[in-house]
């Protein structure tokens, strides 16, 4: 640790006096080595703060000094064009809370792992990119740092040609996604081999088809969601690379979120509830065991039961599940999705490095190519290259003739196919989460037994709510994004998923609750009757009916709710579309 925090706080000095020296060159200044070093000494207290392991940062005047504002970068909305921006409310909660704790009372930000300071550094380290070598420098993937022109304009031609064939397309993908596939090709390779030694009788072959099953329930829900017909709005490459997010980090961080929730419920029980037991539990029932109070409470004050389990379903499972899946889609950055203008740019800048290396191996032999080269590297640098084939061609409806020599307008597609493009991504997302639950859920939770496995997976894999939560998400999303509603914030894009998947999960655990409740009412014991040992019988599959129909109303509704807001979305895109082609007809038909 003392050796990353002495690497990080170099780094941290290296960005600060490059970005002063940048900054003063820009105003027109002189730069001495002098000044650089010594904005780097002014600002070594605050990097060493930043990046302890755990810590606190002082602040000096308020919660807003906690960098020094000449090197703090502006993370205004650049889309919001001067119009007055309205906090939801998840930030307005997060603002008074920090003004309140951190500004008002320990007047200190806590840190842990230098997470902030790391923030910072992106940012600036962006912002430094940005001016030494165009925003072009970023768009690589930050893993094989391999840039975005290498292999959209691949993806690119696949989709202008309409491809269909599967292998031109697992060709064309990443570095990225082809580590990612061969890591899952691999881990699947060992454990298969591990299953055969048939050392452990907890995991045999049985069990390895199980776990293969359980990838391949997840692999046939996106084969309908993208390939059957989606598949040219968002590419493979794409696909992979989010769903490896879902299934690597964002079940972390909702691992991590939960256990956080638990301890802090645990510690409220310690607090609140079990001072006050003697109040609530006869005296003769306090020196028994803690199934025998935990029977008697559940017997007597069901509500309080009911009320928690509400809780725990919303908070605890609905919106931290939602939260982090919304965020894992925001962790891939993709070309798929970028800005129009960014992927023209994109596609521009791969045409002329093309057109250089062609110039470069096959040379001129007179006057009149030189001549033809050089007016074609004229038309690259001021956009208007009509022969570059990975251009991205117009869908808007309405248009069906545009000038080739408008590559701008070949850099638009329709608002519906980006809108497609992002409930996919969010689909793919959920689903690489929802993958890594059920193999927790059939691995960890279900005892070995391969009927009581099988019968997991087919429950799981008969109630899709990780996706059909997400894709609700994604029309919140597309309001924002491609309506421009600005009102359309983080609190309404993930309200109707939590209350989708906290019904969910509420009504599963009322429904078992009450079961439980009815046993011990007749004087069973919940624990050997609801035994997961079993073995599975009609009885069982009667017992648990009841929860079943109840879940399967659930998704019918989300399904519905889905559906209706997709078609009234796709209208309203459609729209859109109509009239920026329209413009785009009109401003091409005066040039």
């Amino acid at each position: 640790f003392v050796w990353a925090q002495r690497k990080r706080i170099e780094f941290r000095q290296l960005i600060v006096g490059r970005l002063y020296e940048v900054e003063c060159e820009e105003r027109g200044e002189e730069v001495t080595l002098e000044a650089i070093e010594l904005r780097k000494k002014r600002l070594r207290y605050h990097s060493i703060r930043a990046h302890k392991v755990c810590g606190c940062y002082p602040l000096v005047n308020g919660v807003d000094d906690c960098i020094d504002n000449d090197y703090l970068v502006n993370d205004d909305d650049d889309d919001n064009n001067g119009e007055e921006y309205t906090q939801d409310v998840c930030g307005c909660i997060w603002k008074s809370l920090s003004k309140l704790c951190c500004g008002c009372v320990f007047k200190c930000w806590i840190q842990c792992f230098g997470i902030c300071a790391l923030g910072q550094e992106e940012r600036e380290v962006e912002r430094l990119v940005t001016r030494l070598m165009g925003r072009e420098a970023l768009w690589i993937d930050y893993v094989t740092f391999q840039p975005y022109s290498e292999y959209f304009p691949k993806l690119q031609s696949l989709r202008t040609s309409n491809n269909t064939n599967l292998w031109s397309h697992y060709q064309s993908l990443s570095k990225l996604s082809f580590q990612l596939l061969k890591s899952l090709g691999l881990a699947i390779c060992i454990l298969f081999t591990y299953a055969l030694i048939d050392d452990d009788d907890d995991f045999t072959i049985y069990t390895m088809l199980v776990l293969i099953a359980t990838f391949c329930q997840a692999f046939l829900i996106l084969y309908f969601v993208h390939w059957k017909s989606k598949k040219f709005d968002l590419s493979l490459d794409a696909v992979v690379k989010y769903f490896a997010c879902g299934f690597l980090l964002t079940t972390a961080m909702a691992v991590v979120f939960e256990m956080l929730f638990t301890i802090a419920a645990n510690i409220l029980l310690d607090l609140v509830v079990f001072p006050f037991l003697p109040y609530f539990v006869p005296e003769y029932i306090l020196y028994m065991n803690d199934v025998v109070i935990f029977d008697y409470l559940m017997l007597t004050y069901p509500t309080v039961f009911i009320a928690f389990y509400f809780v725990e379903a919303f908070l605890s499972a609905a919106f931290v599940e939602e939260v982090v899946k919304y965020f894992g889609y925001w962790m891939v950055i993709h070309p798929d999705l970028m800005e129009a203008e960014d992927i023209a740019s994109l596609l521009s800048s791969f045409s002329r490095r093309s057109s250089t290396t062609s110039a470069a191996s096959s040379p001129s032999t007179d006057a009149s190519t030189a001549t033809q080269t050089n007016q074609e590297e004229k038309e690259v640098e001021t956009g208007d290259d009509d022969h570059d084939d990975g251009d991205i061609q117009l869908e808007t409806q309405g248009v069906e003739s545009l000038p080739q020599h408008q590559p701008q307008l070949q850099s638009l597609r329709s608002l519906n196919s980006v809108g497609n493009g992002i409930t996919v991504a969010m689909v793919a997302v959920a689903l690489g989460f929802a993958c890594c639950e059920n193999l927790v859920y059939i691995f960890v939770y279900t005892p070995p037994n391969l009927e009581l496995q099988l019968t997991t997976l087919f429950s799981r894999s008969i109630f899709p709510v990780h996706p059909l939560c997400a894709a609700i998400q994604s029309i919140g999303v597309c309001r924002r994004d491609l309506e421009k509603e600005k009102h359309i914030q983080l609190g309404r894009i993930i309200l109707p998923s939590v209350i989708l998947h906290g019904t969910f999960d509420f009504s599963l655990m009322v429904m078992t609750f009450l079961n439980m409740y009815n046993i011990l009412s007749n004087g069973g014991d919940p624990a050997a009757e609801m035994d997961l040992e079993e073995e599975f019988s009609m009885d069982l599959f009667l017992e648990i009916m009841p929860s079943l129909l109840v879940a399967l109303g659930v998704v019918i509704v989300g399904w519905i709710y889905f559906v209706v807001g997709s078609r009234l979305q796709k209208a309203r895109l459609d729209a859109l579309d109509i009239e920026e082609g329209a413009a785009l007809i009109s401003d091409a038909s005066i040039v």
